[in-house]
C-alpha cells in the first residue's frame, strides 16, 4: 500500500508540473481543484420537430426556380400559431433554406395585406 502512495504522489506531481486541472478522489482524500463551467441552458423549441414541414410542405413543397408563391397570414396563423407576419416570414424563409439551401428564395412581407410573397430563386 505504501508504494502505490508513492506512486500516486509523483503522478500527482507531474499532473502539478504541468500545469493540469484536476480533481482526485481516492482513498488518500481529494486532491486538485477543478471547477467546470455550468452547462448553458438549451432554448425551449416553439414548436416540435417536423411541424413546420407539415405546414409549409403542402404550399410550397412544388416550388420550383422563379415560382411566386403567396402565402396568407391568418391561415398560417391557425395552422402554426405564427404570433406576427415577420415570424412567418422567417419561419418561410428558414424552411425554405433547409430544403433548397440557404439563399435559394427571397421573400417580402406585405403588411396591408397581411401575406408572406415567396419567390425560389435558385
Amino acid at each position: 500500500m505504501h508504494s502505490k502512495k508513492i506512486f500516486f504522489d509523483k503522478a500527482l506531481a507531474i499532473l502539478d508540473s504541468l500545469g493540469c486541472k484536476y480533481k482526485i478522489q481516492s482513498i488518500w482524500g481529494e486532491f486538485g481543484v477543478l471547477e467546470l463551467e455550468q452547462p448553458k441552458p438549451t432554448r425551449k423549441k416553439r414548436r416540435p420537430n417536423g411541424l413546420l414541414d407539415q405546414i409549409f410542405k403542402p404550399v410550397l413543397g412544388d416550388m420550383k426556380i422563379g415560382d411566386v408563391v403567396v402565402v396568407e397570414f391568418e391561415q398560417m396563423q391557425k395552422i402554426g400559431d405564427f404570433a406576427s407576419l415577420p415570424e412567418l416570414a422567417k419561419s418561410i424563409n428558414k424552411w425554405l433554406a433547409y430544403e433548397h439551401g440557404t439563399g435559394s428564395s427571397t421573400y417580402s412581407s406585405n403588411y396591408k395585406n397581411k401575406t408572406v410573397e415567396v419567390m425560389r430563386i435558385r
